[in-house]
Protein backbone atom coordinates (compact mmCIF):
# COMPACT_ATOMS: atom_id res chain seq x y z
CA UNK A 1 0.00 0.00 0.00
CA UNK A 2 1.47 3.36 -0.85
CA UNK A 3 -0.44 6.53 0.69
CA UNK A 4 -1.65 9.03 -1.85
CA UNK A 5 -0.14 12.00 -0.68
CA UNK A 6 1.32 13.97 -3.70
CA UNK A 7 4.84 12.93 -2.81
CA UNK A 8 4.68 9.02 -4.18
CA UNK A 9 7.52 8.52 -6.55
CA UNK A 10 6.36 7.09 -10.70
CA UNK A 11 9.09 3.75 -11.49
CA UNK A 12 9.35 1.31 -14.03
CA UNK A 13 10.99 -2.20 -13.25
CA UNK A 14 12.62 -3.73 -16.34
CA UNK A 15 11.86 -7.24 -16.55
CA UNK A 16 13.96 -9.96 -17.78
CA UNK A 17 11.77 -10.32 -20.89
CA UNK A 18 12.50 -6.76 -21.52
CA UNK A 19 8.82 -5.67 -20.69
CA UNK A 20 8.50 -2.43 -18.38
CA UNK A 21 6.08 -2.84 -15.36
CA UNK A 22 4.78 0.88 -14.10
CA UNK A 23 4.77 1.20 -10.32
CA UNK A 24 4.32 3.84 -7.80
CA UNK A 25 6.31 3.99 -4.52
CA UNK A 26 6.83 5.72 -1.42
CA UNK A 27 8.45 9.16 -1.26
CA UNK A 28 11.60 7.54 0.69
CA UNK A 29 12.87 6.04 -2.51
CA UNK A 30 13.70 9.00 -3.68
CA UNK A 31 16.43 8.83 -1.49
CA UNK A 32 17.93 5.91 -3.80
CA UNK A 33 20.75 6.29 -6.19
CA UNK A 34 21.72 4.27 -9.16
CA UNK A 35 23.34 1.03 -8.62
CA UNK A 36 21.15 0.63 -5.14
CA UNK A 37 19.73 -2.50 -4.88
CA UNK A 38 15.68 -2.21 -2.95
CA UNK A 39 13.51 -4.85 -2.18
CA UNK A 40 10.11 -4.51 -3.33
CA UNK A 41 7.89 -5.92 0.02
CA UNK A 42 6.71 -9.26 -1.93
CA UNK A 43 7.34 -8.72 -4.98
CA UNK A 44 11.15 -9.08 -5.86
CA UNK A 45 14.59 -7.65 -5.82
CA UNK A 46 15.70 -4.37 -8.10
CA UNK A 47 18.74 -2.01 -8.63
CA UNK A 48 18.40 1.28 -9.72
CA UNK A 49 19.87 1.72 -13.00
CA UNK A 50 18.97 5.66 -13.63
CA UNK A 51 16.63 8.45 -12.87
CA UNK A 52 15.16 10.43 -15.60
CA UNK A 53 14.57 14.16 -16.18
CA UNK A 54 10.98 13.70 -15.01
CA UNK A 55 12.23 12.02 -12.00
CA UNK A 56 10.96 8.33 -12.89
CA UNK A 57 13.41 5.67 -11.26
CA UNK A 58 13.99 3.32 -14.27
CA UNK A 59 14.98 -0.33 -12.25
CA UNK A 60 16.13 -3.58 -13.10
CA UNK A 61 14.61 -6.78 -11.61
CA UNK A 62 17.34 -8.76 -9.99
CA UNK A 63 15.26 -12.11 -8.33
CA UNK A 64 12.77 -12.47 -6.42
Amino acid sequence: YVPKNGKETHSEILMPDLSKVKIICEEDLAKLKPDEVIQFARYCFCRLDSIGKDGTRHFWFSHE
